[in-house]
C-alpha cells in the first residue's frame, strides 16, 4: 500500500479522534461552565479493553468496538446518574470504574458464594452479580455466541442472554433514573 495513503489515513483517524475529545471538552464547559477533563477517562479505558479484547479473544474488530461500545454506554450511564445524584464529576468518574472492576471480580460469584461462611452472605455476591454490568463476561459471550457450537468448553457455560440482557437493562435503568433526576433539579 502507499505511504502517503496510508498516512493520510491515519491523520485523518487520529483529526476525527481529537475532534471528539474537543466536542466532549466544548460541549461540557458550555454546558456546566466547569472544566472538565475526567471524560477522557473513558476514553482511555475503552481503548484498553478494545486492544485486550482484540489481542487476546481473536474477534474481530468490529465486534470488539461494537462490544466496547456497549460496554462504555452502560458505564457512561452509570457515570451520568452518579453525577446528576451527587453533582460531582469526581465521585462520578471513582464510582464508574468501581463498578466497572468490582464487576470483573464478581465474574467469579459462584467461587465467592462457595467460599463465604453465612448462607445471606452468598445471596448477597449472587445478587450483586445479577444487578450490576457483566463488564467482564461481555467479550466471552461474544466469543460463545459467534463460535456457537465449536466454542471452547471453559465458554459452553456462559448464558449469552443473561450477560447481555442484564447488562442492557443496567445501562437503561441508569440513565432513565439520571434523565428523570436531571429534569427534576433546578440549575
Amino acid at each position: 500500500m502507499n505511504l502517503w495513503f496510508v498516512l493520510a489515513v491515519n491523520s485523518v483517524t487520529l483529526g476525527g479522534l481529537l475532534f471528539l475529545l474537543s466536542a466532549g471538552f466544548s460541549l461540557i464547559f458550555g454546558v456546566a461552565r466547569i472544566v472538565n477533563i475526567a471524560h477522557t477517562a473513558f476514553y482511555m479505558l475503552a481503548a484498553y479493553c478494545f486492544y485486550t479484547l482484540l489481542t487476546r479473544t481473536g474477534l474481530g474488530f468490529l465486534l470488539s468496538g461494537v462490544i466496547i461500545l456497549f460496554t462504555i454506554a452502560t458505564l457512561m450511564a452509570l457515570a451520568f446518574l452518579i453525577g446528576v445524584v451527587t453533582s460531582s464529576t469526581g465521585v462520578s468518574l471513582m464510582a464508574t470504574y468501581a463498578v466497572f472492576f468490582f464487576a470483573a471480580i464478581l465474574a467469579a460469584h459462584d467461587k465467592i458464594s462457595a467460599a463465604v461462611s453465612t448462607e445471606l452472605a452468598a445471596r448477597i455476591v449472587d445478587g450483586l452479580y445479577w444487578v450490576l454490568p457483566k463488564t467482564a463476561e461481555l467479550g466471552q459471550a461474544t466469543v460463545a455466541l459467534v463460535a456457537g457450537a465449536e466454542a471452547p468448553e471453559r465458554l459452553a457455560h456462559i448464558d449469552v442472554l443473561a450477560v447481555y440482557g442484564s447488562t442492557a437493562l443496567f445501562g437503561a435503568a441508569s440513565l432513565a433514573l439520571a434523565s428523570w433526576l436531571f429534569s427534576r433539579k433546578d440549575f
